[in-house]
């Protein structure tokens, strides 16, 4: 893509990623017990706090909502209570660490795509910057009950994709066998994933599955020989649905007495074509890719709107314009992964429309949220990398830096803006009386 080829512009990366860190741990740290504490994240705590008081995943005296909370990082907390003695302060500790941990594994997939080290550095800073609020709420900020189910589904593409890139040329099944462990890892992660929640099946595994089933059904109907490596990728999707079933019907039997089941219903059909009901999923998952329906233009979100509404639609054009310059899409790892992102963004859409939960289910939304400033990054490296003109790449450049640079100023103004507000009740204040009482 872009070569940032002289050291201050290498340097440049590190300093501008760096500087996002910091200030997200600032804001983690100074304004998430004051500002941020609700009733979602007050039960996160004391889950923590119960299992260490316990000295059990599974504490009695709690009964979880829904899904196993032992998909938190409950080990880390009792570490870091024992040291800190304050359920507060260590909660606090744990989303620095696990928004490091976060940072690493996307940098990990970014790596995949993109060659240049520097331009991974940018590209972690652009996702911590981009990360609409929707999923950021639910993954560490203010609390991270999704951190862990995001952290298997980057890893899980990550291997996936390392697999393929390896197999994609295979011409026996041994040839794909040969990377047996790769496979283990994903099929450990399903069945990890399955004793906590039923979650990950529809976010993650179903997705997949249907996206290699495509795969091999547009293979067929263009005529083409369906390769070895795309029917081991659909092996070991089937899999993956079967042991993430498996186990979470295991969980169910054995543990189901320490949560409140999620109760699922078909909704009537004629609400699956009410435009009421779809224009409001619609706007819960623009949501999720930072474009707030109630953000006025001339106001400060609404400049961080209208940015947001430019890398949509400039991540959709880049990868339509990729996609017809490649020669051959079914063997490349960027139309596997924005495959992956399209099965699960309907996937998640059709099942809020047909179906009526107890639940807010919307928050599945989650996994296509992490990846969307993932997938705008990839897009902008891989087409400019397609570019013969030094021209576009550096306009391209200037683009992108522009953006990032606003977004990052504008999403200060709007934290200012946010955290100054008078008479707010100081949760944690209330939080360490109930801890000292």
């Amino acid at each position: 893509m872009i070569k940032l080829g002289s050291r201050p512009q290498k340097y440049a990366s590190v300093v501008f990623l760096l500087c996002v860190i910091c200030y997200t741990l600032y804001i983690i740290w100074t304004k998430t017990a004051v500002y941020c504490l609700n009733s979602d994240t007050v039960n996160e705590i004391l889950y923590r706090y119960t299992c260490w008081s316990e000295k059990t995943l599974f504490p009695k005296t709690f009964l979880c909502s829904n899904e196993s909370f032992t998909s938190r990082p409950v080990i880390l907390y009792g570490i870091l209570y024992a040291i800190t003695n304050s359920f507060i302060d260590a909660f606090l500790i744990e989303n620095c660490i696990t928004f490091l941990l976060l940072n690493i594994i996307v940098f990990a997939l970014l790596r995949l795509f993109i060659s240049n080290i520097s331009i991974c550095f940018f590209a972690t800073a652009w996702f911590d910057i981009f990360l609409a609020n929707g999923a950021k709420e639910v993954i560490f900020f203010p609390m991270n009950a999704y951190l862990l189910f995001t952290i298997v589904i980057l890893l899980t593409l990550i291997v996936r994709i390392r697999i393929y890139q390896k197999i994609v040329k295979a011409t026996r099944i041994n040839e794909g066998l040969s990377y047996k462990w790769l496979f283990i890892s994903i099929f450990v992660m399903a069945a990890l994933s399955g004793l906590v929640s039923i979650k990950m099946l529809l976010v993650l595994y179903i997705p997949l599955l249907i996206y290699d089933i495509l795969k091999v059904i547009t293979l067929f109907f263009e005529g083409k020989s369906i390769v070895v490596s795309r029917l081991i990728m659909l092996v070991s999707s089937i899999i993956s649905c079967i042991i993430n079933l498996l186990f979470q019907i295991i969980f169910l039997l054995f543990w189901g007495d320490t949560i409140v089941k999620m109760q699922i219903s078909i909704a009537p059909i004629s609400m699956w074509f009410d435009w009421n009901v779809i224009s409001a999923q619609l706007q819960v998952l623009l949501h999720y890719f930072g474009i707030e329906s109630t953000a006025s233009l001339s106001s400060i979100e609404g400049i961080r709107m209208l940015i947001q509404m430019i890398l949509f639609f400039m991540n959709i054009l880049l990868f339509g314009w990729y996609l017809k310059r490649i020669k051959q899409a079914s063997d490349d790892p960027v139309v596997e992964l924005f495959g992956y992102w399209c099965c699960a963004t309907l996937i998640i859409f059709l099942f809020q429309i047909i179906t009526a939960t107890s639940s807010q289910v919307y928050r599945y939304y989650f996994a296509t949220g992490v990846l969307w400033p993932i997938l705008a990054m990839i897009s902008i490296t891989t087409s400019c990398k397609m570019q013969s003109s030094k021209i576009a790449k550096l306009t391209v450049k200037g683009i992108v830096v522009a953006i990032s640079v606003t977004m990052f100023f504008v999403s200060i103004c709007i934290d200012n803006k946010t955290y100054q507000k008078e008479n707010v009740p100081s949760i944690a204040s209330v939080a360490q009386y109930v801890e000292e009482e």
